[in-house]
């Protein structure tokens, strides 16, 4: 399954550059599972889309065992990959209805609430569909997402690790957990987390990224180089790799190594300022304050709007 696009809020469910990870179904339950929800993506940190789980499982009602008419949840998904909340709410509403034992539909309805910021009646169905089927590993990530939303971290971890307990090949579980430590200050777990998501799924950047923001928090700066390094070869043609790698360079004072990647950033993207900013920072260390190359890298960053 792959997940809605914007599902999760970047600033509400990482307060960081940090939002939704990619890699895989919310739910690998055949109860709540379901392989077209549309993907979230966040610029930077999750660029990259993975899928995981048998596509050939039939989503069934775990408590009568019924099979889900297809044609009701594609037409339920297409509205949600149009982000058309409030159609899709009225049709799952509509179906429950008609099949209130479905956890599968508690799960999406739960889902919609919190995308539209209804929080209590988000977290009423998704406790509905625990009730239905506790295996819904889905319906655990999503509670931990509101238990985030609401600053209650301890609650959120918990939550998470619910989901991770019930499906450990979710990469955006680990993840998710991990960026969680991270805004907990503990770090040592948060590592661990980033390091297994990787396990599952090594091709995502969004992993290698955290871990070495982490790593560089805690002032280890080989790893987060080697970290960046990966970054870098997963796209050799985003700007970011290189910024991130640049400034790591910086803290270990590899000045001429900073400079190219900073010149790769302004390669990349021209009209960004910071990557003159970062060069002219890195050329004032190499030759002190006043040099010709960081003054003329200052002043391109000011007419693309950058205010000393």
């Amino acid at each position: 399954m792959l997940r809605r696009r914007i599902r999760i809020n970047a600033v509400r469910v990482f307060a960081t550059i940090c939002l939704v990870m990619n890699g895989g179904s919310y739910c690998n339950n055949a109860a709540c599972a379901d392989d077209s929800s549309p993907s979230s993506q966040t610029k930077n940190i999750l660029p990259e889309t993975t899928e995981q789980g048998d596509k050939s499982i039939k989503t069934k009602d775990t408590i009568h065992g019924a099979t889900d008419p297809d044609a009701d949840f594609a037409k339920i998904d297409e509205l949600m990959v149009r982000c058309d909340t409030y159609p899709a709410l009225d049709l799952l509403t509509k179906y429950i209805a008609k099949h209130p034992h479905s956890a599968k539909a508690y799960y999406k309805r739960g889902c919609e609430y919190r995308f539209i910021n209804r929080f209590t009646l988000a977290l009423k169905d998704l406790n509905k569909a625990i009730e239905l089927d506790p295996h819904c590993d889905g319906a655990y990530f999503e509670r931990g997402l509101y238990y985030l939303g609401t600053k209650d971290y301890k609650r959120a971890i918990e939550e998470y690790s619910k989901a991770i307990t019930e499906n450990r090949k979710n990469a955006e579980y680990l993840g998710s957990r991990g960026k969680l430590y991270t805004l907990m200050h503990e770090n040592d777990k948060a590592i661990k987390d980033f390091s297994e998501a990787i396990n599952v799924d090594p091709k995502p950047r969004w992993a290698y990224i955290q871990r070495g923001i982490t790593y560089q928090s805690m002032n280890s700066f080989a790893p987060a180089h080697a970290d960046f390094d990966k970054v870098v070869s997963l796209d050799e043609n985003d700007f970011n790799g290189y910024e991130l790698r640049g400034l790591c360079e910086m803290k270990m004072k590899k000045y001429d190594e900073a400079i190219k990647d900073f010149s790769k950033v302004i390669q990349l993207s021209p009209d960004y300022a910071g990557g003159f900013i970062y060069r002219a920072r890195a050329y004032e260390a190499l030759d002190g304050k006043g040099c010709k190359a960081a003054a003329k890298d200052w002043a391109v960053a000011k007419k693309h709007g950058y205010t000393p």
